[in-house]
């Protein structure tokens, strides 16, 4: 007759056994969502940065050699623009310009707010989120609650998108009656310059907020996606703000 006592060190021994695996599988789960947390701070500071540094060298050529820059000749070219229209009254010239760049800024600024109440309607009315970024992220293991973050910010940046024109739309829209007023003290070239300036500014930085969605989009199928995608943007935007004398 087999004694109680070896009964229960054999149970014992199963027992540890049996829970040794769940320990260790345990442990790797908790590895690899550090492992993931990890990369995604990684790739994003490292996108982020890259970003940063490419808008200060921007803005150091910009303050000081802007004839470099093609924000810079643009903004020139647009002082002279000012000073044509009001000097040579040229009041069509100024309502068909205006008017183009106001239809412009309107329709980005549309659809922007559409795209971003549109990705907030999807974060708030579908369920099982946690599948949806099972089969986007195809590279880490998809988290609902990353993936949540991850739609805010893609969300987030069409609605700056969205206030950039508008407030481009605004700035043109004084600029449209400034432009007509005689010159005098309290109204001159510089000023109606600044205004103009201004709206171009912000149509500028909407645009960049369009550009910003190409490594947010990224973002959904992996942290070393988003990295890839601010590589490229930088690379467009230098093709873009950048000027070379023909």
């Amino acid at each position: 007759m087999i004694h109680a006592d070896s009964i229960l060190a054999i149970k014992t021994y199963i027992n540890r056994k049996l829970s040794k695996p769940l320990f260790i599988k345990s442990s790797i789960e908790t590895s690899d969502g550090d492992m993931q947390v990890t990369n995604e701070t990684l790739f994003f500071s490292s996108g982020i940065s890259i970003l940063l540094i490419y808008h200060l060298f921007i803005w150091h050529r910009l303050i000081y050699q802007p004839f470099s820059t093609s924000i810079g000749r643009a903004r020139i070219m647009r002082a002279k623009w000012v000073e044509t229209v009001m000097i040579g009254k040229k009041d069509i010239l100024a309502i068909q310009t205006l008017r183009n760049w106001t239809m412009s800024a309107s329709f980005l600024a549309s659809t922007a707010i559409v795209v971003g109440l549109g990705i907030l309607n999807f974060i708030l009315t579908t369920e099982k989120l946690s599948g949806s970024s099972q089969h986007f992220n195809f590279v880490e293991h998809g988290d609902e609650t990353l993936w949540i973050i991850k739609l805010i910010l893609l969300s987030a940046d069409f609605f700056f998108a969205f206030f950039s024109f508008t407030l481009t739309i605004r700035y043109y829209n004084h600029a449209g009656f400034l432009l007509n007023i005689p010159l005098s003290e309290e109204l001159t070239v510089p000023f109606v310059t600044k205004v103009v300036n201004q709206g171009a500014s912000y149509y500028s930085r909407g645009m960049r907020g369009y550009y910003m969605s190409i490594p947010l989009t990224l973002w959904l199928f992996g942290a070393y996606w988003f990295m890839v995608g601010c590589v490229f943007l930088v690379w467009m935007l230098y093709q873009i703000d950048r000027y070379e004398d023909a």
